[in-house]
């Protein structure tokens, strides 16, 4: 049996691209040694009176963590949120970066409104 060749249209090459593992496996890799370059060079920097460019990187990234976190949380088979809660507070990981991202709020909403 001969099977014929279908050629794809760009825009599906290009989907099929970006939907592949290891292409997003790769872009969240270099995205966050991008995340971790510009945090180190922000807390090692005098900051300005308003924030950068990259402390506004850094913000994006922290939400999208925290919203991975948040379904993550959301996900969990059990009934109600609290018992969802229980269930995913057991692994110490998992509270110490929504603890993390917390704070990590905590401090850029004070940096913002320091004056």
């Amino acid at each position: 049996m001969i099977r014929h060749r279908q050629n794809l249209s760009v825009s599906k090459k290009i989907r099929e691209f970006y939907a592949a593992p290891i292409t997003a496996f790769w872009s969240w890799t270099l995205g966050y040694l991008f995340f971790l370059a510009l945090f180190t060079c922000i807390v090692l920097v005098k900051p300005t009176k308003q924030p950068s460019w990259a402390e506004y990187y850094i913000l994006m990234f922290v939400v999208g963590f925290f919203t991975e976190l948040i379904r993550k949380l959301l996900m969990v088979d059990a009934k109600d949120l609290r018992s969802k809660w229980t269930v995913y507070s057991r692994r110490q990981w998992d509270r110490a970066s929504l603890f993390a991202s917390l704070i990590f709020f905590i401090g850029f909403g004070l940096r913002v409104h320091s004056n």
